[in-house]
This record gives structure tokens, sequence and C-alpha cells, in this order.
């Protein structure tokens, strides 16, 4: 009977706690859900959110006193006749106190979603500048309108979350675009170093190709270890840990993605099925679903390959093969590289704590990366004459475009490419749909899509900064508020999401799924991005030219990153640089 008791009680109390918290965060969620009216503007948003904070505090706490009394009241109602109550309410009393000294710390945390948790206070900046250099790359490629609809959405989302900056923190958000085509990156990257020389900034964030930005501007001790800036929430979702894990250098972390920019999904690896083509050809009888066949672990190169030999026109046609036939796959020479990084095996790889290791340095490691790649490079250049690589003269007089335009012609069963291409194709007359780089094999635990590091443009933070307190700070809250916007205003991370819907690659639930598969195992090469091994481009200039070469090449690389002599193995150059520049 007495631990009946103990435990009604007990679970009264537990269930008063619990009612109490639902009611705080339900007015945390409704306040966060406030639908403006339609004179309202972003600051009229917030200021009354502010106003509210404060009253219903007070309220909350009137709230929970009134509940806990009552709850007090229900459990002794409740409880039978005992011989000693004295001894109960002793037993009680204890359990509570292990409860609160146990869990309270804990349950407070728990209850506090991030949106509450994470939520940016706001200060007073005194129409200081906060200025963002971005290249325009790519500019041409998503910014411009997809059907009129999706491209607009970003930009209204990004030009509501700016102004959100700019009311929030009472600053000027001041964005400076370098938009000279290819070169834009490395105009960001010039400036760069000449503001650092002199001991200024360009800018107080920046947004530049990784792959043509990073190395020079870490050995040189240019821009931020984004590790050491406390008001920088990084373990947030808003965040892509991915890059965190992957970017790691000896503890260091020198650029962020997440939701606040687009390029990291834009310039993720992915292969587009031309669905018309897969139903026209009897493969959902005789293969099923494509979707459901990656859900099940089962999409792998050889399946591909496959699929793609039995659709081609090439066993009728050989050598005489056109722009006007059917191929397997329309590709480029990356794609090797991007499958062997869908293996999830790396050149350089970082442990949890930053540490490097080479698998060029490991003999066992050396021989499995070289059998992959060559099994890989056959498979795909030699084995199956149905690929045309894009940026090879397979086709003699047509250039990169045309071969690229021919899967929106419904010429091929396949295209593999990053996912900005495919935002080009919403007019394509056959349905088509996006999967991940396959498996190499079935055995392979999951699937990973290569970010080329030649593409997507991270943020950085110049070191000679103005005021990096105050840069982080407003850094942290574009990154919370491109995915937790006040009001009913879209986010940036919803419009990214329209934009794909328009742009036909994000119709279905499947497709949904899809997408989130392939940035939730998205996967980041530091030695391509730092340019270490030149592994890469090793292999896809053999894919390119002879095959044949491709052992002998790998072998020099090996001799060269296995040099004992730190000043010419270039991963020892690389790290001893960074270390003279961040370890004071």
């Amino acid at each position: 009977m007495k631990k009946t008791i103990i435990r009604i009680s007990c679970i009264c109390i537990v269930l008063v706690m619990g009612l109490s918290a639902l009611t705080s965060c339900g007015k945390i969620f409704d306040l966060f859900n406030k639908e403006p009216e339609e004179s309202e503007t972003v600051s009229d948003v917030i200021d009354t959110e502010s106003e509210t904070d404060g009253k219903e505090t007070q309220t909350e706490d009137d709230e929970t006193e009134a509940d806990s009394e009552t709850g007090k009241n229900d459990t002794q109602d409740t409880e039978e006749p005992v011989e000693d109550e004295s001894e109960i309410e002793s037993s009680v009393e204890e359990s509570e106190e292990e409860e609160d000294t146990e869990d309270e710390e804990e349950t407070e945390e728990e209850e506090k979603d991030e949106r509450e948790l994470y939520r940016p206070d706001r200060i007073d900046y005194n129409k200081a500048d906060f200025v963002i250099a971005q290249s325009l790359n790519d500019k041409k490629q998503w910014v411009a309108p997809v059907d009129g609809k999706g491209a607009d959405a970003i930009n209204v989302a990004l030009t509501n979350r700016n102004n959100l900056l700019q009311t929030y923190f009472n600053v000027n958000v001041v964005v400076k675009d370098y938009d000279n085509s290819d070169n834009a990156s490395t105009t960001i990257r010039n400036e760069f170093e000449a503001a650092a020389m002199s001991g200024t900034a360009i800018s107080d964030i920046a947004f530049a190709v990784s792959g043509q930005i990073s190395k020079s501007l870490i050995i040189n001790g240019f821009i931020e270890d984004v590790n050491t800036l406390s008001a920088l929430n990084l373990d947030a979702s808003y965040y892509d840990q991915r890059l965190r894990e992957e970017y790691n250098i000896e503890g260091r972390l020198f650029c962020l993605e997440g939701d606040f920019g687009l390029h990291d999904e834009l310039r993720t690896h992915v292969v587009g099925v031309n669905k018309t083509k897969y139903d026209a050809f009897g493969y959902n009888e005789q293969y099923g679903s494509l979707y459901e066949i990656v859900k099940e672990g089962d999409w792998t190169l050889d399946l591909m390959l496959q699929m793609a030999k039995n659709t081609s026109d090439y066993a009728s046609m050989g050598s005489q093969m056109t722009t006007e036939n059917n191929w397997g796959i329309i590709s480029e020479s990356g794609f090797v590289y991007a499958v062997f990084l869908g293996t999830g095996n790396k050149i350089i790889k970082t442990d949890k704590n930053g540490a490097l290791s080479v698998a060029y340095s490991d003999p066992t490691s050396y021989a499995i990366i070289e059998d992959m790649f060559q099994d890989i490079t056959n498979k795909v250049v030699l084995e199956n004459p149905e690929t045309l690589l894009a940026d090879t003269t397979k086709l003699q007089g047509v250039n990169f475009g045309v071969v690229q335009g021919m899967f929106a012609q419904g010429k091929a069963l396949f295209r593999t490419s990053t996912l900005v291409d495919f935002t080009k194709y919403a007019d394509m007359d056959d349905a088509f749909g996006i999967l991940p780089v396959p498996k190499y094999d079935e055995e392979q635990d999951n699937y990973y899509s290569w970010c080329s590091s030649q593409a997507h443009s991270p943020l950085f933070i110049p070191r000679n900064n103005v005021d990096l307190d105050r840069t982080a700070t407003i850094t942290e809250a574009m990154a919370y508020f491109s995915k937790y916007m006040v009001g009913n205003t879209q986010t940036v991370h919803d419009a990214f999401y329209q934009n794909m819907a328009d742009a036909k690659l994000c119709l279905t639930i499947n497709d949904r799924e899809m997408l989130d598969l392939i940035f939730e195992q998205r996967t980041f090469d530091l030695d391509h991005v730092l340019n270490i091994s030149n592994t890469c481009n090793t292999v896809a200039a053999a894919a390119k030219g002879s095959v044949t070469s491709l052992p002998a090449s790998l072998a020099t690389i090996q001799n060269t990153m296995t040099n004992p002599d730190p000043k010419t193995n270039p991963l020892d150059t690389f790290l001893e640089s960074m270390r003279k520049n961040y370890d004071n």
C-alpha cells in the first residue's frame, strides 16, 4: 500500500510539471507562429513579441504556482488512509528531491526545442554596416526565375531575412556582389588577401568557391577559425554538421555551410533519371520503382550501368553514335571521383579530433583505393561505351553545352551532375527524378553524395574583422532566421524546397525523400578543397584520356604523399603553414 501511494504521488507531480511545461512551450510556439496583420512590418512583429515575452513570463509563473497547488490537492484526494502518513510524506519528499537533483537541468533543456533555445538576443549596433561579399558565379543558373516562381521565392526569402537582421540589430546589411563570370571567387580571394596585408577586411563575411579560396587564405592566416567564436551555436541543425566533421583540420574549422545559403545543396552530385524513358523500357516491371530500389539500399553502380546498357543504341550503332541516338548515361569525367567518394572513402580523413590521416600512407588503404579507382574507371569508361562524357572528345565537334542539353531532349536514361544543373530542366517534356550517387556495391552501408569543393561557396569570416563578436552574433542570427523566421514569413530553407518543386525536382513525396536522403548523407572532401594530392584531377584526366595510365599516376602521387621530407610533402607543408598562423 505504501509503495502504491508513493507511485501515485510521484505520477501526479510529474504530470503537473509536464502540463506546466507544455503550456509554456505552447505559448512559445504561438509566439513564433504569430501571423502579422496586413499592416504589420517585421519590426512590428518583433516588438510585439518582445512585449509579449515579459507579460507571459509572469502569467506562466502564476499558472505554474496555481497548478502546483491543484496538483497537491488532487494527490491528497486520491490517497487512501494509511497507518503512518508521516513516513509516506517523507518518502515522497525524498523522491521529489532525487528527481529534482537528477533531472532538473536535463528536463529544462529537453523542454526547450532548438527554436527557443537558440533564439538570438536583440542588440542595438547603432546603424553599423554588416557587409556581405558574395561570388555570383551561379547567378545565371539559379537566381534567375524558374517558371517565374521558384527563384523569386528564394530572393524574397533572402531579402526578408536580411531586412529582419537590419531591424533586429539596427544595422545596415550591405551586399557586395562579385559578378565576373568564373573569376568572381578569385577576385574575392585577391581582394581578401590585399586587405588582410594592410590590416583591414573587405567584408564582415564572404561567400566564395571553397576550392578557389580556402588553401591560400588558410596558409596565410587570413580567415577566422569559426570554432573560436562563442556566439556561433555550431551544434544547431541550421549548420551543416557533416561539413563541420569533414573540414575539421586539427580542431580548426575555417568555413560554414547551412540553411543561410544554397550552394551546398545545389552543388551536390546527384543522378538524374528520365522517368518517362524508364517506364517506356519496361524497367518498372523488370526492376521495380527506382525510388524503392534506393530505399532498400540496392541502388548500385553495376545496376545503373546495366540499365544504361539496355537503353542505349550502341549495340546497333557502335562508333556511329551521334547526338540523335539514345545514350545510357550522360556524365562528366569527374563522375569517377564522385563514385569513389560515394563509397565513403577519402584520400585524407579527419577523425573526431581533427587529426588527419592519408590513405596513401597505409599500404592496405592504398591498395583498396587503387583497385577501386581502376575498377570504377574501367566500368564507366572502357566497358560501357554507352556512357557519354560531356568534357571529352567522344563526339567530335560537339561542345559541352550541347551534350548537357541532350538529357533534356530525352536522349539518355541517366544524367550525372550537381543538382543545380537539373534546375534548368523545368521545361523538359519527359518526367525526370533525382537519385543519390549509387553505391559501389550492396555491401556499402549508405549513400554518400559529394558536395563539389570546386563549386560550393561556403561562408568565410575575415580574420581582420572590425568587430568579430558583432560579426559572429549577426552571422548566428542569419543562420537561425534562415530556418526560423518570425510571423508567417517564408524561410530561406522553405523557399529552397519551393524552388525545387517549381523546377520539377520535388513534386512528390518520393522526390522530397530522395532530396532529404541526399542532403543528409552529403559528403565533403578535404583533399580536393585544399588541392593536396591532386587525386581528383588525376583520375578525371585518366577518364578523359588514357585509362591505362592511371596506376602509374597514382603511384607517383603515393610517392609524393609519403615523402618524409616535410618541405616536399604537400600535406606537411600545408599543416606547417597553418600551425604557424593559428597556434598562437
